[in-house]
């Protein structure tokens, strides 16, 4: 890795701008425009993947709708299919907090304050570490939490 940064610093020190810095990298090292063809080929198809998906789960909700309504309809609480299995009605509850801080205090006030979970959203989180961190501002120790730089590529439609 060392030598790979002292060859991209020496192909930058002789750039005349950062535009031909980059583009000489990318000329002299090896196999760079390969790998992103491939990474955008692979990108691509994940997406035509997951756009699959999509349709598919469309397709699955349909269908499982209207099973479970042929067999609440019929009164069937579960049934055997050769080839299939056992498909049997389960229900689950799902509730859905409208304002999480007003449901916090209700929860503190009835005496289940111990249940609720206080975080930070991690995108408030990131602006507030990246802030503090470019303000030379103290930051919990390792114990408490860390943050760690993750570089990636990311691919632009041309």
């Amino acid at each position: 890795m060392e030598n790979v940064d002292s060859d991209v610093a020496a192909l930058l020190a002789g750039a005349t701008t950062e535009a031909e810095g980059v583009e000489e990298i990318a000329n002299e090292l090896p196999g760079i425009r390969e790998l992103v063809g491939q990474l955008r080929e692979a990108r691509d198809r994940k997406t035509e993947h997951e756009q699959k998906i999509k349709a598919l789960d469309i397709v699955i909700n349909a269908v499982e709708e209207k099973v479970r309504d042929a067999m609440v309809d019929s009164g069937i609480q579960n049934m055997r299919v050769e080839g299939v299995g056992l498909a049997y009605l389960s229900s689950a509850l799902y509730p859905n907090v409208g304002d999480p801080q007003k449901f916090v205090a209700w929860l503190d006030n009835n005496g289940y304050g111990d249940m609720a979970q206080r975080g930070v959203h991690p995108s408030t989180l990131r602006s507030w570490w990246k802030e503090r961190t470019e303000n030379g501002d103290a930051l919990p120790g390792e114990d408490v939490a860390t943050a760690f730089v993750k570089t990636s590529v990311r691919l632009r439609r041309s």
